[in-house]
């Protein structure tokens, strides 16, 4: 006969908590929807399915504000959009969307006019193929990228709470 110990029930209520999370869920959630609605844009604008559009940077809707927003909001579901908990999400939610929609962006701006440089002093025979590093020009989104992927984020966290859905059992 086994017998439980201590160490067992504690490893069990951890599982049972993890699996009940309603904001890591939704994170995680949100995320999925995202990166599959990413490929839809991708493929239905472009034609095509590139490997990236799954997983890299830049793009409809952005798969680094949706997770962020749907726990930002879940908590607010949760703990209460008083709570300092919901604060911190938000102000958590404001850093990637500024760094989505403006420093990565503008990273990518100087890639791209870098990647002219370097295509221009080629083109003079001014350096080697061996010296050309193509930059990744896609590094950010545009504004309305980020909405986008805060839309999923959010609507994702609504209809989890209010499905009940990995709510906790009591």
């Amino acid at each position: 006969m086994y017998l439980a110990t201590n160490t067992d029930n504690q490893f069990l209520i951890f599982f049972d908590d993890f699996l009940h999370n309603q904001v890591l869920w939704t994170a995680i959630t949100a995320w999925a929807i995202a990166v599959i609605a990413k490929a839809f844009v991708t493929l239905v604008s472009q034609r095509r399915l590139p490997l990236e559009s799954f997983l890299g940077p830049g793009g409809m809707p952005s798969t680094h504000t949706s997770p962020i927003a749907g726990m930002a909001f879940m908590v607010g579901f949760v703990e209460g959009f008083d709570s300092t908990y919901f604060a911190i999400g938000i102000v958590l939610m404001s850093v990637v969307m500024y760094d989505a929609s403006g420093i990565r962006r503008a990273a990518g701006n100087h890639a791209k006019a870098i990647n002219m440089i370097f295509k221009g002093l080629l083109e003079r025979e001014q350096i080697g193929t061996a010296q050309l590093v193509e930059l990744r020009e896609l590094l950010g989104h545009e504004p309305i990228e980020v909405a986008g992927g805060a839309i999923i984020g959010f609507l994702t966290a609504f209809y989890i709470y209010s499905a009940g859905i990995f709510a906790p059992i009591l």
